[in-house]
């Protein structure tokens, strides 16, 4: 078979067109759809990092919340807490409310605490102030008064009741009781601010 001088010209051109064609695929195509990939992957990863991100700032942001009401909560049990200098107001006020509830107060005085009797945690954080009160009146004015001391804004703990007939009057007896607050330490009062 003979090929003319036009046809191996023709020839000559379709195979380098065609090599041209396998060059540029081999050498261009190839690795241009190699790197789209790679980049492909690299987008995939980056985006994931970016939803972790996200998570993590949301977690942080729902973490300052609860940080926020934690420390609004704490501020205001640090509000119920006594301070040394308050305790004669205190007592002041444990006074107005036997009034209120038509119990007679004979004597309010703070007691000795044992240091042994807290536990030793608890201790570092506040000191408890026993208060001894001798009053006179009936179950039910002294059921007022109880009730009263819980609803104060101070942590109050109302520790020994005794409750002694009084024969000169029936309906009034001799009562006894052992009124406990709280006077948190320096050390959390100067954390709180």
């Amino acid at each position: 078979m003979y090929i003319s001088t036009e046809q191996r010209k023709l020839l000559i051109i379709v195979i380098g067109i065609a090599i041209l064609l396998v060059a540029d695929i081999s050498f261009i195509l190839l690795p241009l759809i190699n790197k789209t990939f790679d980049l492909s992957s690299q987008v995939s990863s980056t985006r994931k990092n970016i939803d972790n991100l996200n998570q993590q700032i949301s977690t942080i942001d729902e973490t300052r919340e609860k940080l926020s009401r934690l420390k609004e909560s704490y501020s205001k049990y640090v509000k119920r807490f006594s301070r040394e200098e308050e305790i004669p107001r205190l007592l002041e006020t444990l006074s107005k409310i036997a009034a209120e509830s038509e119990v007679v107060i004979l004597a309010v005085r703070p007691v000795a605490t044992k240091s042994d009797k807290q536990d030793k945690k608890l201790a570092n954080i506040f000191r408890e102030v026993p208060i001894e009160i001798r009053a006179m009146g009936g179950y039910h004015q002294l059921g007022s008064f109880i009730n009263k001391l819980e609803t104060l804004d101070r942590f109050l703990k109302v520790t020994d009741i005794s409750i002694t007939q009084n024969i000169s009057t029936p309906r009034n007896h001799s009562l006894r009781l052992l009124v406990a607050t709280y006077i948190l330490k320096e050390s959390q009062h100067a954390k709180s601010s």
